[in-house]
């Protein structure tokens, strides 16, 4: 889903993103590191990331639909490139913190069991 806004406010977008990425990563990561349950939670973190960010970035969180949302629109590429570029850069990085703050939460768990 695209926001007919956003272009211009890409700083927005990419804190947005990246919030949005990360804190889906770490829910996941920790879902199914600690849960029996993990794929309610996961579906419930998903849901209240898309509530919480969709209204900035359109709620991809995703490389894949990223760029899926890039290739439908080909009469708008040149005017979608920026904020492919900028989605997919902040989804990379609040994976990467997501996954070193599951990481940061579980090693002394981890190193306490073993």
């Amino acid at each position: 889903m695209e926001v007919p806004e956003a272009h211009g406010h890409e700083i927005h977008i990419f804190i947005a993103e990246m919030f949005g990425t990360a804190w889906l990563t770490f829910a996941v990561l920790m879902q199914a590191s600690f849960s029996d349950f993990g794929i309610f939670g996961i579906a419930m973190t998903l849901f209240g990331v898309i509530l919480l960010w969709g209204p900035i970035t359109g709620g991809n969180f995703n490389p894949a639909v990223t760029l899926g949302v890039l290739v439908s629109r080909p009469h708008d590429l040149v005017k979608n490139l920026c904020l492919f570029i900028t989605s997919t850069l902040a989804q990379f990085t609040g994976a990467f913190l997501g996954m070193l703050s599951a990481w940061l939460c579980i090693w002394k768990y981890y190193n306490y069991v073993s």
